[in-house]
This record gives C-alpha cells, structure tokens and sequence, in this order.
C-alpha cells in the first residue's frame, strides 16, 4: 500500500511540475514576444545597437549612431602615372570617421597609406569624395592637421615658437599664444623644455612638438602619417602610450595610420 501511495504522488508530483513548466514556458514565449516587437520597434528607429539600419545600409552600433560623424569617404580610388604605365593604389574605399574616434588603419608600406591621409587632409585629388562635417573636401584647411612621418620641424624656431606657430599665423597676441602653446606643450610632457631648438632634442622628444603644434591649432580632425616609424623600438612603444594618454585628456577626432603591428 504504502509503494501505491509513493507512486500516486510521484505522478502527482510529475504532473504539477509539468504544469508548472508548461506556465514558465508561456510566460518566457510571451515576454520573448514582447521583447521582439520592442526590439522590431527600435529598429525602425535606428535604436538598437548591432540592427540593420536602412539609411547605411549595414549593421550600425549603437554608439556609431548616437555621434556625430566626421569624416565620410565614398568610393576614394587613387592610380598614379608611371613610365610602366597605371599604378593603382586605392580602390573604391569607403568608411566613416565619428566625432572623437580613433581609428587606426594597419597596412604594409607601400599601400596608399599617405596617400589616403592626403587625401583626406586636401592635399591630394582623388577619384572619389570626401565629406568633412557634411563638406567636399576639395582643399587643406586649418581644421585638419597632420602630424608626419618626418620631423617637420622648423630649425631655428624654439619648442615653443614651433608650437605657437599656427597661433602667430593666426595673428593671435603673442602673450596669449604663450599660453596657448604652453598648455599642450605641458600636454605632451615636455614642460622645461620651451627654449630648447630641435637639434638640441631626442627623435621622441621631437616628435611630441609636432604632435603638441598640431594640437595647438585646435584641428577638428587629427591626421597622424606613422609618426614613430622612424624611433627605435622602446621609443615607439613609450610613444604609443603616449598618445592614447595624450587623446583621452584632450579628445579629438584622430585617423592614425602605421605598418607596425603592435
């Protein structure tokens, strides 16, 4: 008797325990539904992260979509004339720039790196278009810097006349162009060092002037051309984290290209 009671209840308890599953599994379907016409709904609003936007035509984050963008580029293709005929190095290349982004674009030399950051600078026609701010970009303008690979210092200039220097172009006075320059020259970690002329500074040290100049300009959009291709390992490494430190105290828009994979 008491086996049959044991049983009666194991199949009792079988079928509650089925009828408790059952009312989970309809309350997850019905919030599952919910959550799906939430989504579906925020998705036609270009809301939801990681959903396909009509208007891009691609799967957009949800931070790309909350910023503004910056740079546009549609179909930019580049061939040069040679005695052996058409070099081609760029080819229907398209991507966006958002406000206060860094991107890194990697390549081997010799790809149309420069190239591409000249382009986006003005510097150079292309066979597609490029938008800043909405604008064709069709020539250089002080609201887009660049940072070379070369020390594109100015000799007989001090550190802190290299800096100032697009301040005095500016016809700013020239105390307040000190204060300018001495912010971002504190910025790159060179205080101290104002009165020094280029020959007397390292490769790094040089390099932190270029990048503290064309700050000082108060670009819109930073365009850096490998600019630690030429230092020494340890250098380049110190200089990297430089820069992260030195963008996240003092954001910009940043287009960063290099062959150096680390």
């Amino acid at each position: 008797v008491q086996l049959l009671d044991d049983d009666a209840r194991r199949r009792n308890g079988l079928r509650d325990r089925g009828r408790r599953l059952d009312y989970h599994r309809r309350t997850e379907r019905k919030r599952h539904d919910a959550d799906d016409r939430r989504y579906a709904r925020d998705r036609d609003r270009g809301a939801v992260a990681g959903h396909w936007n009509e208007k891009v035509g691609r799967e957009v984050p949800h931070m790309e979509q909350s910023r503004k963008m910056k740079l546009s580029c549609k179909g930019l293709g580049k061939t040069f004339k040679t005695p052996k005929g058409d070099f081609e190095v760029l080819r229907d290349l398209t991507f966006d720039v958002y406000e206060n982004e860094f991107l890194v674009i990697f390549g081997p030399g010799q790809c149309g790196k420069t190239t591409l950051l000249n382009m986006l600078a003005g510097l150079e026609p292309s066979d597609g278009t490029v938008f800043h701010n909405g604008k064709t970009v069709e020539m250089p303008e002080p609201s887009r810097a660049m940072v070379y690979q070369t020390m594109a210092l100015f000799p007989w200039m001090t550190v802190m006349d290299n800096v100032a220097f697009s301040q005095k172009v500016k016809k700013i006075p020239k105390k307040e162009r000190a204060q300018i320059a001495q912010k971002f020259i504190d910025l790159v970690g060179l205080t101290g060092f104002e009165k020094s002329f280029p020959i007397q500074l390292s490769g790094g040290m040089k390099q932190r002037v270029g990048i503290a100049r064309a700050y000082c300009s108060d670009p819109d959009v930073l365009l850096m051309d490998e600019p630690f291709g030429h230092l020494d390992a340890q250098t380049r490494y110190m200089m990297q984290e430089s820069i992260e430190e030195i963008w996240e105290k003092e954001k910009r828009t940043v287009v960063f290209v290099t062959n150096n994979i680390d």
